[in-house]
């Protein structure tokens, strides 16, 4: 049976003067060293061990070189400023209705407010009304179409009744006042994103418009209690009359 002997390990002498560099980072440098220390400690065991090398031989042969050095902080990219974006109190100074599209939604509403225009409408059409502000030529026809019957809506069953002058004169004023404030409201009503979709709620009633892209309005249904869904339905009466108007 032959035995293996031990395999022969020459250890060279190397001159060269090129720095072992170990980063660290700021307030570790004390740890990392000693954990360089470690492992080179525990390397030479290893070493001295395996090869039958006096332990000392083998710490010689460490290089002498390393150097620490702190890692430089990384300099954080900044995120690169829109050249061509509109500062919101330059808006007035705007040479197109592109221009005026670069500002946020928020911010169109609230130049529309301060000038006691309306703000509902996709944002196209805000920048169109903000644009119109100083350009009254090009300044879009403010008028909520009624195209037709609200989504949802079932035709009404008429009965012809005589009423006399008073009587009618009374019921057309009532009407007019109702379809104003109906007006007012569709007008003021407020953009909420609901399922992912965007559409024009009237907070006070509950109700709930999809609006395209020239802002007429179209009945969706009932806003839930939990303000995330809409219930589909029948628009509610004071509505159908402002439609059948």
């Amino acid at each position: 049976m032959t035995t293996q002997s031990a395999p022969v390990i020459d250890v060279v002498t190397d001159n060269t003067t090129n720095e072992v560099i170990i980063p660290f980072r700021p307030g570790q440098e004390e740890e990392v060293k000693q954990q360089v220390v470690d492992i080179q400690m525990r390397f030479a065991e290893v070493v001295a061990k395996e090869c039958g090398i006096d332990i000392e031989n083998v710490k010689d042969c460490f290089p002498k070189n390393i150097v620490f050095k702190q890692e430089e902080k990384k300099k954080s990219k900044s995120k690169k400023s829109n050249s061509n974006k509109l500062a919101l109190e330059k808006w007035a100074d705007a040479t197109c209705i592109e221009e005026l599209k670069t500002l946020k939604l928020n911010e169109l509403k609230d130049i529309l407010k301060s000038n006691e225009l309306k703000t509902s409408g996709s944002k196209e059409i805000l920048a169109n009304r903000v644009w119109g502000i100083n350009h009254p030529e090009d300044a879009p026809v403010e008028t909520i179409k009624k195209r037709g019957r609200p989504k949802g809506a079932k035709k009404s069953t008429y009965m012809i009744v005589s009423d006399t002058d008073e009587e009618v004169s009374a019921k057309s004023k009532s009407s007019s006042n109702e379809n104003d404030d109906i007006q007012e409201l569709l007008e003021n009503s407020i953009q909420m994103e609901i399922n992912g979709n965007n559409y024009n709620v009237v907070i006070s009633k509950q109700w709930v418009f999809s609006t395209d892209d020239e802002g007429d309005f179209t009945w969706e249904g009932m806003l839930n209690s939990d303000g995330d869904s809409v219930e589909e339905g029948d628009p509610p009466e004071e509505l159908m009359k402002f439609y059948e108007e």
